[in-house]
């Protein structure tokens, strides 16, 4: 199973990049991304310039993978239209 923080339109990016960063700044996983040799961001989706499917795709090998929806104020508005948009980008 692989849990990532994933964003569907370009305003949410302020958010990821902050949660990422602030994950970075813990000892142990700051200590994991190290052993894994990757950056907090790197374990986000879709990375720069990917599209969210490209991203879902790229982690086919994983039996499950959660989402963890990121959008740009956390509003039940927000998380309703990022359902919308993540299943029509993954149709």
């Amino acid at each position: 199973m692989l849990y990532a923080r994933t964003i569907v339109e370009d305003a949410a990016r302020p958010v990821l990049e902050r949660e990422a960063a602030q994950y970075a700044s813990y000892p142990a996983y700051a200590a994991n991304f190290a052993r894994l040799g990757v950056e907090a961001g790197d374990t986000t989706l879709p990375r720069t310039g990917g599209t969210l499917a490209e991203g879902v795709a790229a982690y086919g090998a994983v039996d499950e993978l959660v989402l963890r929806a990121i959008t740009p104020t956390g509003s039940l508005d927000d998380l309703l239209a990022f359902v919308d948009a993540a299943a029509a980008q993954l149709a």
